[in-house]
């Protein structure tokens, strides 16, 4: 059955900046967004603003954000990274190289120091400096998309950018590797981690444009 419009939350924005486009090479492609969130009732902030932008290029993608802002004092803001259904409690989430696999898990990596992720489905995360980075390991639950019945639950994997609350003009940069393993991710951090090395430059990022 399907839940007519009206009773739905569905978070939309007031601008009309987003679209994509692939390269010839079969290879690269962009995509992004501005983004500022519709007053569609009290759920919904129209202080809400962000611009982001996903590089790809060969075997990773590029991810930028800025300009991210609200009022929201009350509740952090986050930019997801990742959410994974575990096989078992024990399987790992590796950061840094060292696997977690505490069931249930809380912790937070310092946003100071860059940090490497390897979720259970093989899938890579860089994180550069700028942001803490929020990794959980716990069973949650939701209803359906009705509210009602029997709430369903799994075990998850779950990290985020942590912004904190009202941020003004937060920023982040990090780069996604697809069907990678820790080698390949020690060497990517080890690539990424010098000006000499790192195979792209942000040329800017802020209100007027995103550029790599």
């Amino acid at each position: 059955e399907l839940i007519s419009e009206d009773a739905r939350e569905d978070v939309r924005s007031q601008l009309n900046f987003s679209g994509a486009l692939s390269f010839r090479d079969g290879q690269s492609g962009l995509y992004a967004c501005n983004f500022q969130e519709k007053n569609s009732g009290v759920n919904h902030n129209p202080t809400f603003v962000w611009r982001k932008s996903w590089f790809c290029f060969g075997n990773e993608i590029i991810c930028l954000g800025s300009d991210i802002a609200n009022n929201d004092a009350s509740n952090p803001t986050a930019t997801t990274l990742l959410q994974g259904k575990l096989a078992t409690p024990s399987t790992p989430l590796t950061l840094d190289g060292a696997a977690i696999t505490a069931f249930p898990h809380d912790s937070t990596a310092n946003g100071g120091s860059p940090h490497r992720l390897l979720d259970a489905f093989g899938t890579g995360y860089l994180v550069q400096p700028g942001s803490n980075v929020r990794i959980t390991r716990s069973t949650q639950s939701a209803a359906n998309e009705t509210g009602t019945g029997s709430p369903t639950t799994g075990d998850f994997a779950t990290a985020w950018l942590d912004h904190g609350t009202a941020p003004a003009g937060a920023s982040y940069e990090y780069a996604v590797f697809p069907a990678t393993d820790a080698t390949a991710m020690a060497a990517a951090a080890i690539q990424h981690g010098s000006g000499t090395t790192k195979p792209y430059e942000i040329i800017q990022r802020d209100t007027g444009a995103h550029v790599v």
